[in-house]
């Protein structure tokens, strides 16, 4: 058996572990990302200066206009680039410290309230203790379970009436005679009919006896009807015995103190129905903002596009790869170090950017499991499973399913079933229910 509050502090302990690992991801994607921009920055230098060595003076200072434009463009959207990133880090961490500080209200709040609740339990048991005899208290109760019995009977009598009606009156309404005259309202104040018609409806009474069978069919169905209504009746006394005696256990119960309690309990509940939205929203607020730093930690985000776009761009302009193998052809060692260069920064740049998609694929599933266990996180705070009072039995595998949830192996749907299904909540002995307060064979544990 594990309680709530303590359940709800290992999912806490899930997501900062995943948070760690999102980040972690999110830093390497940002330094891959850089680093292939730089790739491409280096790259278009070296075809600068392939075309300077090849191309005649105007070619070459026209090529090195553009391409040095284009560096300027990417180096000024990649240092934008660079602040989005810093800014989308400082607000991730305020976000975070913002949750930690709601995080400890809830639970000072949910603490606050699990103590009013064992305090008014406690108060509960005592006066019970102190009231068991009271003889107003005992009349009430004895009366409430004496109808609530009548009450049981009435209606198990009523049903067996009514399953008699069906089978004993069977005969009576397929027979057609008997059929038609009950129809017609044969021999009550409803009936009309000619003088012939009476004449022939009274050998077809005296054919199926109806003196006899119309009062034993009417018996037949009135007798459940009676009797659901006298359960009825039953019930109504039972519920209104039922609220005078938890009247006077609410009156012991409030001379005692229980009113002040119930009013602290019930402030604290209101603050805390007011903090989870904004809890909530917080929460929102920072899965917007590992969206965002997973965009621009990736390379897609607007400013790494048009840093990009303006080198590859300046680039295409100059004929590099003619110029590479030209220069191949040459002895000339200017050349021979700029094609080289420009090969193996290609080859750089293929490699950094198959480990970014595999740092993508990492962090967008890490991303995923996160976004999985705090929807886990939220259902389980909004059924206020996360109290003290709140218990997951022994027949849940906790950790399995917490680890299920994170690796998308058990469904968010199929978990929360097994949460609910082996989820209770604990009332504490003494505790006012619905059958009384006092009464021994009554309280629950």
């Amino acid at each position: 058996m594990i309680r709530g509050n303590r359940a709800y502090a290992e999912i806490n302990g899930r997501i900062e572990s995943l948070r760690g690992q999102v980040a972690a991801q999110a830093r390497r994607m940002g330094v891959l990302s850089a680093r292939i921009e730089q790739l491409h920055a280096e790259e278009a230098r070296h075809a600068a200066g392939l075309a300077k060595v090849r191309l005649d003076a105007v070619q070459a200072s026209e090529a090195g206009e553009v391409l040095g434009r284009a560096e300027r463009v990417a180096a000024g959207e990649m240092a934008r680039w660079q602040a989005a990133l810093d800014a989308v880090e400082s607000e991730l961490g305020t976000s975070q410290a913002r949750q930690q500080d709601l995080e400890r209200q809830r639970e000072t709040l949910s603490d606050a309230i699990d103590r009013r609740r064992d305090e008014r339990a406690r108060l509960a048991s005592a006066v019970a203790a102190r009231h068991g005899d009271d003889p107003q208290w005992r009349a009430q109760s004895e009366r409430m379970q004496a109808l609530a019995s009548q009450a049981t009977l009435a209606l198990d009598k009523a049903a067996l009436a009514q399953a008699d009606r069906l089978d004993k009156g069977r005969p009576y309404e397929e027979d057609p005679l008997f059929a038609y005259l009950w129809r017609r309202g044969y021999g009550g104040p409803e009936y009309r009919a000619g003088a012939l018609v009476r004449l022939l409806d009274g050998w077809v009474a005296r054919r199926v006896g109806w003196p006899v069978a119309s009062r034993d069919y009417r018996l037949l169905t009135a007798l459940p009807l009676h009797l659901a209504a006298h359960a009825r009746r039953l019930e109504a006394d039972r519920a209104e015995a039922q609220q005078a005696l938890s009247r006077r256990e609410a009156q012991l119960l409030a001379e005692a103190g229980d009113d002040r309690l119930a009013a602290a309990q019930a402030e604290d509940e209101t603050r805390l129905a007011a903090l989870l939205p904004v809890l909530a929203a917080e929460e929102a607020r920072h899965g917007g903002l590992l969206a965002r730093r997973a965009e621009l930690a990736q390379g897609g985000d607007e400013f790494t596009r048009r840093a990009l776009e303006a080198l590859q761009a300046a680039i295409a302009g100059i004929p590099a790869e003619r110029l590479t193998q030209a220069a191949e052809g040459t002895g000339r060692v200017d050349d021979d170090h700029h094609a080289a260069a420009i090969a193996d920064l290609r080859g750089q740049r293929t490699a950094l950017e198959r480990d970014l998609a595999a740092a993508r694929s990492d962090h967008a599933g890490a991303l995923a499991g996160l976004d999985r266990v705090e929807a886990l996180r939220k259902r389980f705070r909004q059924s206020g499973y996360d109290h003290r009072d709140s218990e997951l039995d022994d027949g849940l595998d906790w950790t399995g399913l917490l680890d299920g949830v994170l690796r998308g192996a058990l469904e968010l749907a199929r978990a929360w079933e097994q949460v609910t299904g082996h989820q209770r909540f604990r009332v504490a002995k003494g505790m006012r229910v619905p059958d009384g307060l006092f009464d021994d064979g009554r309280k629950r544990d």
